[in-house]
């Protein structure tokens, strides 16, 4: 791999080069040596369907967030973040007031210096 690297840059040092390499890329090129793609996922015939199932996993567990989020956000009308406050700050935090407060410095401009 650095060989390759090497001859692709023409950098003598090639630290910088790798470290801004994503971290798959040296396990994509080990995908050229048939003992790393048989343990992976049997041969080069399986490795679509392997790859699907890694995703189907990330997908299905990405889904189960978005549901309990929802279900979550479905039970409170209240704001996640000031749930978690105590008791006297949420009076003063979830009203009208401070709602305007807050739209109001948000629409404002940053002061110069």
């Amino acid at each position: 791999m650095k060989r390759g690297e090497r001859r692709r840059s023409g950098r003598k040092v090639l630290a910088q080069d790798l470290e801004h390499l994503p971290p798959a890329a040296a396990l994509a090129a080990n995908l050229r040596l048939a003992d790393y793609v048989a343990i992976l996922c049997g041969s080069l015939d399986t490795l679509p369907q392997a790859f699907a199932q890694l995703d189907a996993s990330c997908r299905r567990r990405s889904s189960i967030v978005a549901r309990a989020a929802a279900r979550v956000a479905d039970a409170t009308d209240c704001d996640v973040v000031s749930a978690s406050l105590p008791i006297a700050d949420r009076g003063i935090i979830r009203t009208e007031q401070m709602d305007r407060r807050i739209l109001a410095a948000a629409r404002s401009r940053a002061p110069r210096c």
